[in-house]
């Protein structure tokens, strides 16, 4: 397969840079069903979306905040929609359509986000319920 070269990276960039969060999600849902990290008889390998994220210390322990104080951080995999769950259009027309529902793979136990409640967890396919 040729490279294409009618587009150059800076404009791929900038479309993926404006796309909502559901739509830059759905895209690379796309294309990570088609291109394998790697796949061996022994091992296999797949791209997911993830989100690192941390919290000031002080939130956790609901003590006063100090800015300086951060806790760890923590990496949770961007679930896809579970469109088996909605109505068609459901998922575009509701949701914050910001990745703030959480919770875990039941079956690999990774860390999942989504826009939805009903997920599919992008490591395993597993569906998850996030609150």
């Amino acid at each position: 397969m040729e490279p294409v070269t009618s587009v150059q990276p800076e404009q791929v960039v900038d479309f993926l840079v404006d796309l909502p969060h559901p739509e830059f999600l759905e895209l690379l849902q796309r294309v990570f069903a088609k291109k394998v990290a790697y796949e061996e008889s022994w091992n296999e390998g797949r791209f997911f979306l993830g989100i690192g994220e941390r919290v000031l210390a002080a939130w956790e322990n609901d003590e006063e905040i100090d800015e300086a104080k951060w806790g760890p951080w923590r990496v949770r995999a961007v679930a896809y929609v579970d469109r088996t769950q909605y109505d068609e259009g459901y998922p575009e027309q509701w949701g914050d359509r910001l990745f703030t529902q959480h919770g875990s793979c039941p079956t690999c136990g990774m860390g999942l986000s989504s826009y939805m409640k009903r997920a599919i967890c992008p490591i395993c396919g597993t569906q998850a319920g996030l609150t």
